[in-house]
């Protein structure tokens, strides 16, 4: 990842730390996102798929524990894009 990019990436998902985290984007006009708040396990991580999908976790009626957080107003559209064929790249 580009270092320029690699802070402004990570705050605009909310990602903080090295662990890893399971994010579904719903509408990037309206800032929402939801995040897997459960032990990273597949089942955990299906469930939250299919409730994602199923429209399930904007009501909060998901059995998967989860967050709705806004997102932050930066957007990814401003972010500069990455050459992709530059030496770092690959």
């Amino acid at each position: 990842m580009y270092p320029k990019l690699k802070g402004q990436i990570s705050d605009y998902f909310g990602v903080t730390g090295h662990t890893s985290r399971v994010i579904a984007v719903a509408s990037i006009r309206k800032r929402k996102k939801y995040i897997l708040n459960g032990e990273l396990t597949l089942s955990n991580v299906k469930s939250f798929a299919l409730d994602f999908l199923g429209d399930k976790l904007r009501n909060q009626q998901s059995k998967t524990a989860l967050s709705q957080i806004q997102l932050q107003q930066k957007s990814l559209a401003r972010l500069p894009v990455p050459d992709m064929m530059t030496k770092e790249a690959i």
